[in-house]
């Protein structure tokens, strides 16, 4: 009995630490979910959805943290659009404890996991895991974001993203 109170009381003070940054908006595949931050180098994300569809290929549809006025691609910078230098970061799902250069080709893949998640479910459609948990990397914090979007590498195309709030509005 003492073991599952620990466990509740635990459970309870663990979903207290969260903090609400926002709900994804859609542009694409049904994203929708809600942000939570968790400490100051992890987010939460619950109540994820995405269809699994996007172009073919592997790599190419991943979560993609930046600090810049909109997310933006490497080309966008390149190609100089207003506002879009700052950070652009991949955050692996499922972590497996190495983050990736953008152009690697084994960046985990969001519709491979679909695919997965779909095969394991054996339904028609898939139900996400109930809270993905996003790492970042070492010297980056959570108010150093601007927006967590879900990426399409091949077409350079947000899918759906949250907007962070300024450092205040979020720690108050």
């Amino acid at each position: 009995m003492r073991l599952i109170l620990l466990y509740v009381v635990f459970s309870m003070s663990r979903a207290e630490e969260l903090t609400e940054v926002g709900k994804f908006s859609n542009l694409q595949h049904r994203i929708a979910g809600t942000v939570f931050t968790s400490g100051s180098s992890n987010l939460v994300i619950k109540g994820f959805n995405y269809d699994g569809k996007g172009p073919n290929g592997d790599s190419n549809i991943f979560f993609y943290a930046v600090n810049s006025s909109y997310p933006y691609s490497p080309e966008d910078v390149e190609r100089g659009y207003s506002n879009s230098a700052g950070f652009k970061e991949i955050l692996p799902y499922p972590f497996e404890g190495i983050f990736y250069d953008y152009e690697d080709p084994n960046i985990p893949d969001l519709r491979k996991h679909f695919e997965v998640l779909k095969e394991q479910q054996n339904l028609k459609g898939v139900s996400w895991d109930d809270t993905i948990e996003l790492t970042l990397p070492a010297g980056m914090e959570v108010t150093d974001l601007t927006f967590l979007s879900v990426w399409c590498r091949k077409l350079g195309l947000n899918f759906g993203s949250v907007e962070f709030p300024l450092k205040k509005k979020l720690y108050d």
